[in-house]
């Protein structure tokens, strides 16, 4: 497996496991709490500009992309820092949609 497909299909079981923890039964409503997508929303945080765009890349050809970085947006605000300073503005690049801090 090349270095890529492994990358993307690291990002795709991130982003599974944003939609089914983030979301409560029927993914209608945000889960109420979200602790279990901090793992992933830090590991989010840590990817360098061209990472973070290849991630965004896959969510989207996915389709995944709003629901996903909801998720993401709203366990990002109940963590403090730079986490949430970094994702919230990717996220509001990406989605067009704006989020808030807690």
């Amino acid at each position: 497996m090349t270095m890529e497909l492994s990358r993307t299909h690291q990002y795709l079981e991130i982003l599974s496991r944003l939609m089914f923890r983030g979301y409560s039964t029927g993914f209608q409503t945000p889960a109420p709490n979200l602790e279990a997508v901090y793992p992933d929303v830090e590991y989010i945080s840590t990817l360098n500009d061209i990472e973070l765009a290849d991630f965004l890349r896959v969510a989207d050809i996915h389709h995944v992309t709003v629901r996903a970085l909801q998720v993401v947006g709203n366990a990002a605000s109940t963590i403090t820092g730079q986490i949430w300073a970094r994702t919230s503005t990717s996220i509001r690049l990406e989605t067009n949609t704006p989020l808030r801090a807690s």
